[in-house]
């Protein structure tokens, strides 16, 4: 055979006649997927879900606060510093920016605080209103979750008081109920991802104790004040306070103790 009678042969696939298997299939699914299970309550809030357990909230995640009847509406933050239930929201809607808080809270702490986006941590002052004026972190700023036949409740640590949300009140938020009732009972969400996890821990709470104290006590004072190489009125002694401090979280709170007990800073 020339090479011309091989340029005329049709070029193709190796094929075999009949039903011949090479033994080369693609294997079958076993089962059957399941299908996502599709969360109706979150969707029609916009993809926020519900929190019911302590272990669920974590550090760094957003959430808002709706009313515990599931009506929409959601704690609502003011830029002095107050609260009130803010309107009802449509269907697939999320919260406003003015609902939405972000969690600071220590992996191995239940108690948690609530940041605004004004910058402000959430607290109840003397009158058992809550607020939203203090820049550091106090008994008062933080919150334990109570949890029960799939409800939730919010209570003050420093004060017993739950977290009270009554939608027809127009008046200012209270947390002063010492008995969880119909309007103390809160919807905890979430537009957070289920395994993700945040550090929002200051990079001044993550220094040496010696260090930690003093950059704190540099970023309180006058900030148009340039020290000039001037002392700085801090307490020196023992740091093991500071790191028990860490550890039980309550570190702005003492850091703030022990500033009081110096000598007083003409530069704060």
């Amino acid at each position: 055979m020339s090479s011309s009678d091989y340029a005329n042969i049709k070029k193709g696939g190796f094929k075999l006649k009949g039903k011949v298997s090479l033994g080369i299939t693609k294997k079958k699914k076993k089962g059957i997927e399941k299908k996502k299970e599709v969360d109706h309550d979150a969707e029609s809030r916009g993809g926020w879900r519900r929190l019911i357990l302590t272990k669920d909230i974590r550090g760094g995640m957003d959430v808002a606060f709706e009313c515990g009847d599931f009506s929409k509406h959601f704690l609502y933050s003011q830029d002095n510093g107050k609260f009130k239930i803010g309107p009802v929201h449509e269907d697939n809607s999320s919260p406003d920016p003015e609902e939405i808080f972000t969690i600071i809270k220590a992996p191995d702490d239940v108690a948690f605080s609530i940041k605004t986006g004004y910058g402000r941590y959430v607290g109840v002052n003397a009158n058992k209103e809550l607020v939203a004026t203090a820049e550091a972190i106090s008994e008062r700023e933080r919150f334990e979750i109570v949890s029960e036949n799939n409800k939730t409740a919010i209570q003050n640590v420093a004060t017993g008081g739950f977290l009270t949300m009554n939608r027809n009140s127009d008046g200012q938020v209270m947390c002063s109920s010492l008995v969880a009732k119909e309007f103390e009972m809160i919807n905890i969400r979430t537009n957070s991802v289920l395994d993700q996890t945040v550090d929002l821990t200051p990079v001044e709470d993550k220094l040496s104790s010696g260090d930690c104290e003093t950059s704190y006590v540099k970023m309180y004072q006058h900030s148009r004040v340039d020290l000039k190489n001037k002392h700085i009125c801090v307490d020196v002694g023992d740091r093991k306070v500071i790191e028990k401090a860490k550890s039980e979280g309550t570190l702005h709170s003492t850091l703030l103790d022990r500033r009081m007990k110096t000598k007083s800073d003409r530069y704060c």
